[in-house]
């Protein structure tokens, strides 16, 4: 009877005996296992329980759905009438360089329920909010979320490619936002452009200028603003985030609202109903808000 050496498990007596070369394979590859680096996540991003928040946002022109990450960023489903469905992942630490993330699903530890479902591979691009999806992957992840699963990103460190990165959006508190966010779309989808009131327009990193998804909202509060008579003042406030110098960034959020101020003026907005502020990095509503969604003007109708 061969006599195993003992770093090597019993082999189950009712399966035939290796013989000594495949041993020898089967001691290399248990080796080479051990020694190669390990495919569980280095890194993983989460709120626990106790922590996990998601909240509904509506203004006339969007609804969005937004889950704080702790320690990494905001989960964001943002829904609008000409762009339909669409999600992002922001990060506090920008991505410097392009790479791919897996998405799959999982269930929560505390169930204590294995399995899951991987759903696709898409591209990790550089900057804050690294992670944009398609109408289509974005329903995908609401109809897991409502299913009680865990949607969840994985990729390699941008800055070190031996680790992996988890950021997992968890559904405790989910379906109570979830039902304020489709009533939200079905007001939204049912809309008027006089009914606008307060939008609010985003912008680049170190840019003030507008982009086209920032011009139709104008085109919109502009024609809002045509047909109310009632209308006293209509309130253009700058905010930038804290990349920079203070007083780089007060100068920036100005030069943000005076882009919106000459674009509405240019769509026939009476310039005497125009009122410029600038806050800077310093609006106490802004600093809970990733990098990404400090960078906006907020336009207010006053009747």
């Amino acid at each position: 009877m061969l006599t195993l050496p003992a770093v090597i498990p019993v082999v189950n007596r009712r399966q035939p005996q290796p013989i000594p070369g495949v041993l020898y394979l089967v001691c290399l590859l248990g080796l080479l296992l051990i020694a190669a680096p390990a495919l569980t996540d280095d890194r993983h991003y989460k709120a626990e329980m106790h922590q996990s928040a998601w909240y509904t946002q509506r203004d006339a022109e969007f609804c969005e759905l937004s889950h704080p990450i702790p320690l990494y960023g905001l989960a964001r489903f943002r829904h609008t009438p000409d762009q339909a469905l669409a999600f992002e992942l922001s990060a506090h630490d920008a991505v410097t360089a392009p790479g791919f993330a897996a998405i799959s699903t999982e269930h929560a530890q505390w169930m204590h329920v294995p399995g899951g479902d991987d759903i696709t591979q898409v591209s990790l691009q550089p900057g804050d909010t690294p992670i944009r999806l398609n109408h289509a992957l974005s329903l995908r992840l609401l109809l897991e979320l409502e299913g009680g699963m865990q949607p969840t990103f994985r990729y390699r460190d941008w800055g070190n490619a031996h680790e992996l990165i988890a950021v997992q959006l968890s559904n405790v508190n989910f379906a109570r936002a979830m039902h304020a966010f489709r009533q939200c779309v079905s007001l939204l989808e049912d809309n008027d452009a006089t009914a606008i009131a307060r939008i609010e327009v985003r912008f680049a990193l170190d840019s003030a200028a507008l982009e086209t998804h920032a011009r139709r909202q104008l085109d919109r509060m502009a024609e809002s603003v045509a047909a109310d008579p009632g209308v006293s003042r209509v309130v253009v406030t700058g905010h930038a985030d804290s990349s920079g110098a203070e007083d780089y960034n007060l100068s920036l959020s100005e030069q943000r609202a005076r882009s919106v101020l000459e674009y509405l003026s240019g769509r026939g907005v009476d310039e005497s109903l125009l009122e410029v502020v600038a806050l800077g990095e310093s609006s106490a509503s802004n600093r809970h808000r990733v990098p990404a969604a400090q960078r906006h003007v907020l336009v207010e109708i006053l009747r």
